[in-house]
């Protein structure tokens, strides 16, 4: 029997929600910020950024919210969010920073973290419980997914965590 790890993933939520703050206020672009939609863990603000890269890649603008609406409606996940509201409290019910580099920055260091958690989870739960004909084969499939959890922190994006060579 293995023992169960209780991991806390790191919540990145609040910086978010600042992020997509910045977008609707005029603060800084989409593209701007070097975050991808995977980046962001709530699914809420996940669809809204999918939606500002979308409405910026068609030449459209995200000030104020109105330019997402559009695409959220033919995506079929404006009602999904919380409708208009939820975008509207992004212009005017959340904390913008003119400092939007350092919440792009931390916001993907979060993201990093929780792909490394992932992996450590993954490769636990290989051990445990993937049916391979030989303990060696185990090991291996293992020894792979801590490989790209290696590349992960090797990358110095989730300084939060260390490796192994640091322990």
């Amino acid at each position: 029997m293995v023992a169960q790890m209780q991991i806390q993933m790191p919540d990145s939520y609040t910086f978010e929600e600042a992020i997509l703050s910045n977008l609707v206020n005029g603060i800084c672009k989409p593209s701007d910020t070097r975050i991808t939609e995977g980046d962001f863990q709530n699914y809420s603000c996940r669809t809204v950024f999918k939606a500002a890269l979308k409405t910026e890649a068609m030449g459209g603008d995200v000030v104020g919210g109105v330019g997402l609406l559009p695409v959220l409606r033919e995506s079929g996940e404006l009602d999904l969010i919380g409708g208009f509201q939820y975008v509207t409290q992004l212009t005017i019910g959340v904390v913008c920073s003119n400092n939007w580099k350092a919440t792009a920055a931390a916001l993907k260091e979060m993201s990093r973290r929780r792909e490394a958690i992932n992996g450590y989870i993954r490769a636990a739960q290989i051990m445990a419980n993937e049916p391979f004909n030989t303990f060696s084969e185990r090991c291996d499939a293992a020894a792979t997914e801590m490989s790209r959890v290696d590349v992960v922190l090797s990358s110095g994006q989730a300084s939060g965590l260390r490796h192994a060579s640091e322990m």
